[in-house]
């Protein structure tokens, strides 16, 4: 189970750039990322209501603001980048976040 979770989540995230590419020629920015962040969200509750965990789920302030500052924003800017720019060259510059975001960070 754990190998084809990993490579479910490589797929997930291959396909997100072209997909978001895709997505961009019929709907809005904005449209783009309200749905990959729900339709995240969804997938996490549903994991969560498979595992049987979910009546011990609690969600307290703080990871409200995380959610809507990391990958809400985030999301928002790098499928706005996304818009402007090649899948391809969206794909380097998303690589580079990894390393841009401790140094920014300092």
């Amino acid at each position: 189970m754990p190998i084809a979770a990993m490579l479910g989540a490589v797929l997930c995230w291959a396909a997100a750039l072209v997909g978001n590419k895709a997505l961009l020629a019929t709907l809005s920015v904005t449209e783009v990322a309200f749905s990959r962040m729900a339709f995240g969200a969804i997938l996490r509750w549903a994991a969560v209501a498979i595992r049987g965990e979910l009546s011990r789920a609690r969600v307290g302030r703080w990871p409200w603001l995380m959610g809507i500052l990391e990958p809400g924003l985030t999301g928002l800017f790098v499928i706005w980048g996304i818009s402007l720019t090649a899948a391809s060259h969206a794909a380097v510059l998303w690589a580079l976040a990894t390393v841009a975001v401790p140094v920014l960070a300092r």
